[in-house]
């Protein structure tokens, strides 16, 4: 029996007494206000009077010694009001692999909601506890009848329906249960046993992920079929798929998937489902991710059309699995339609502490997610958000610890150093309140055995014999990592065989680990003289987690440096595509592009890296320069097969006024080579921005001229001249080209648009039309750089006739793109 009592002082609330009695035993327990530690404090010091303040044992009755120390608190100064259970409005609910999740609210205004809280995460933690230590009991009992030989008798106390209560209640299922269910002998026991245990451990292999034990039921099964409802024949059917999948026997798996489907006329779109999800994570053991997402949708559609909700966020957070991998910003995306869906299933269902809680571990998850992308202040909404939804939810605290521990971690990163000591000390209190538990000690020692290096051999024994009864998978691939960790730099040899036993165990499981072991193989790798091999670990850890962005520099350095530059190129441009906002991973992607001659490209990159670089001059001009370099190598790398060059061969073998037409024909190709070339890649070439809009740079004209004299002085013959500025009585033609024997070529750029009206570009009309008298030209070339973004080429012909004198208009779209979020 329980009685609770409110502590109070001058009319404030300070804590509630728990008092456990069994017989003459009171158990005592202390949940006090997070804002009057001292008066906890000091209440606790008055309770030493009685032994233990935790455990007091008199000959008196358990109401005596109540009534004893509610009047010795009371002679401090000390109120108290006893509680009833009617004080709170508890809500519990319960699922296989959940264990309780359950709320409490006051229905008094004085009494504190973070105790109900605490108060009920104590009964639901002494639930948990009892229904797994009671598993294990009966898993003794069944092992005991099993060694006498007592099957059958081993059956009833295995299906008794106490046990499927404990199953709801427990948060794990005992290893021990499961040993003892596979511990009995089948053979042993009448038909209709051996078929209704076999359904049992089918079910029990599934709920515990360990389905290689299912197999010789699930085989046993389906050669019982006419015994068998549809239903049991499907599930039968799926678990040896999983037996066989979980020892990688791909094909035989995907077999009995398949006969799933093909007998699944009459079975509900919720089993369907199953075996979708099952075919997806066959698919993405063999690395078939595109094949495998598929098969994931495909079984979260179902669940959702089933309303299945819990097992729908199941298979699309398998999805998330995979494209966290390879395309981090899509999983943000997916994660947000999740929470839309369960936002909605809340809209339309009510208040649901399972939904809340799901909504809180998607949270956690972007959180987790835009942390590793160093977006900090989204990773910290998001924790914020997991937080609350969680935060009254009762039987999760390991989740919520989680949430606070990153939200200090985020908040450290960014500076708020008050706010992250607060988070600390609110986890602080919540491990004091639940007490220390075998996780918390072990965490501890792990911690300890980082920090310090002079731990004997006999004291880290200790700790791995205490990790191994533990049964702990990833605190024992953590014990080794540490290991490692520690010796790597001066004993390589003796980190790589603690790296090893590491990689014996399911590291797939742990992605967070997994990398930074791969990543530790590396570095050792280095520092022993091999980069290749130290390049292929980095390789592993970017497949299981792209979204590390440090692992970028190091990859794409390995790779230039084992002259793997089109490697290289493919990680920064992954770089760019994950952190769009990162002025270096911009910056070293344009260095690889040039360094591939790939100078289009590469002028793009430096383009974007300038607009984020940080304010520093030097890296601005730095970047300036090497744009500037690659338009020279732009305009000079001739693009034109050499039969498209303008021949320079003896012309008096031909008419002269072919040639001309001949030469005006590429001519214009090569200058439609240079406008296509300038209105794909070098628009920006002509604006800035000043007070937030754009204008043209200053002397636009000559950008455009200096532009075409690189380009025509590079994919023209060498013995054409190509002059410029060419002094005519009181005018400068922009460009003047002499083709042996002596044909001439004037060419005229103008601005329009922005500042420069049409008037002012036709001017090259006339223009040209002067120059070509003049000079006694043939071929005359009016090229109107456009910044118009309407009305583009409005008021100009293709060409003009005047005076006898053709001239051709070509026309340059340069107006301003608008922004866009694709960097490519």
């Amino acid at each position: 029996m329980t009685l609770r009592y409110k502590i109070l002082k001058e009319a404030q609330p300070i804590c509630i007494i728990s008092f456990e009695t069994k017989d003459k035993l009171v158990m005592v327990t202390i949940n006090g206000k997070k804002d009057k530690e001292k008066d906890v404090h000091d209440i606790q010091l008055l309770m030493k009077k009685y032994q233990e303040f935790t455990e007091i044992k008199t000959e008196r009755s358990s109401d005596e010694k109540i009534k004893d120390i509610l009047s010795h608190l009371a002679k401090h100064g000390y109120h108290y009001e006893k509680i009833s259970n009617s004080d709170y409005e508890i809500k519990l609910e319960m699922a296989v692999e959940s264990g309780i999740l359950g709320k409490s609210k006051t229905l008094i205004d004085t009494l504190d909601e973070e105790t109900g809280h605490d108060i009920l995460s104590n009964i639901i933690e002494r639930l948990s506890s009892k229904a797994y230590e009671t598993m294990k009991q009966t898993a003794e009992t069944i092992n005991t009848l099993i060694k006498i030989g007592q099957h059958e008798e081993a059956v009833n106390t295995f299906l008794k329906k106490e046990n499927y209560l404990n199953l709801y209640f427990s948060q794990t299922i005992p290893s021990e249960w499961v040993e003892a269910a596979f511990g009995i002998n089948r053979t042993k026991l009448s038909e209709d046993i051996q078929l209704k245990l076999a359904l049992h451990r089918v079910e029990l292999a599934t709920l515990t992920n360990r389905h290689r034990l299912a197999e010789d039921d699930a085989r046993y099964l389906l050669s019982k079929n006419e015994h068998l409802s549809e239903i049991d024949h499907f599930n039968a059917t799926l678990a040896l798929g999983n037996a066989l999948a979980d020892q990688k026997l791909f094909e035989a798996a995907e077999y009995y998937y398949y006969q799933a489907f093909s007998n699944s006329e009459n079975i509900d779109s919720s089993s369907k489902a199953w075996a979708y999800y099952n075919i997806g994570s066959l698919l993405k053991d063999q690395d078939k991710q595109e094949e495998a997402i598929e098969a994931y949708k495909t079984a979260g559609d179902l669940w959702i059309s089933s309303e299945k909700i819990n097992d729908a966020i199941r298979s699309y957070m398998r999805i998330f699995q995979v494209l966290e991998q390879i395309e981090p910003k899509k999983a943000l995306r997916l994660l947000a339609d999740l929470s839309e869906e369960v936002k909605r299933q809340l809209n339309e269902k009510g208040e649901s502490l399972g939904l809340y809680r799901i909504l809180g571990y998607l949270s956690f998850h972007t959180g987790k997610l835009e942390y590793e992308l160093k977006r900090f202040s989204e990773a910290e909404k998001a924790f914020l958000d997991s937080y609350e939804y969680r935060r009254s939810i009762v039987g999760i605290e390991k989740e919520k610890e989680a949430t606070i521990a990153f939200l200090e971690i985020i908040c450290r990163e960014q500076g708020k150093f008050e706010e992250a000591e607060n988070w600390k000390k609110k986890l602080s209190t919540i491990k004091k309140q639940r007490g220390i538990t075998t996780d918390d000690i072990i965490h501890e020692q792990l911690l300890m055995l980082l920090q310090n290096d002079d731990i004997p051999d006999i004291k880290i024994k200790e700790i791995e014999n205490k990790l191994a009864n533990y049964q702990d998978e990833h605190l024992l691939i953590m014990f080794h990592l540490i290991l490692a960790i520690k010796v790597a730099k001066d004993y390589p040899e003796q980190a790589l065989e603690w790296l090893d036993k590491a990689k014996k165990y399911n590291l797939k499981s742990y992605p967070d680990t997994y990398s930074i072991i791969l990543q530790l193989y590396s570095k050792i790798m280095i520092n022993l003289g091999r980069e290749d091999k130290s390049y292929q670990y980095l390789q592993e850890a970017f497949k299981i987690k792209s979204s590390l962005l440090d692992l970028y520099p190091k990859l794409i350095n390995l790779a230039v440096r084992l002259k793997k530059k089109e490697d290289a190129l493919k990680y920064a441009k992954h770089w760019t595509e994950v952190d769009d906002q990162n002025f270096a991973s911009w910056y070293i992607r344009g260095q690889i592009e040039e360094q591939l001659e790939q100078y289009h490209n590469a002028y793009k990159s430096y383009q974007v890296a300038l607009k984020l670089s940080p304010n520093d001059q030097k890296t601005k001009v730095a970047l300036i320069q090497a744009s500037q370099r690659m338009i020279e190598k732009v305009m000079t790398n001739p693009s034109l097969p050499k039969d498209k060059s303008i021949s320079v061969e003896n012309f008096l073998h031909r008419q002269l006024k072919t040639e001309i037409e001949t030469i005006r024909e590429e001519i214009l190709k090569i200058l439609s080579d240079f406008k296509n070339l300038i209105e794909a890649h070098h628009k920006s070439e002509f604006w800035t921005t000043k007070n937030s809009k754009d204008k043209w740079v200053s002397k636009p004209e000559n950008v455009a001229q200096r532009l075409l004299l690189l380009f025509l002085r590079s994919h023209l013959h060498k013995d054409i001249e190509v002059l410029d500025e060419v002094i005519i009585g009181e005018g400068r033609m922009d460009i003047f080209l002499i083709i042996p024997p002596g044909i001439k070529v004037v060419i005229e750029l103008k601005i329009c648009g922005a500042g420069y009206p049409s008037t002012y570009a036709k001017n090259a009309i006339s223009q040209t039309v002067a120059y070509m008298k003049k000079k006694n030209c043939c071929i005359g070339v009016a090229i109107i750089f456009d910044g118009r973004k309407r009305d583009q080429g409005k008021g100009f012909e293709n060409y003009y006739i005047i005076d006898g004198k053709r001239i051709e208009t070509i026309i340059i779209n340069v107006a301003k793109d608008k922004p866009s979020n694709n960097k490519e």
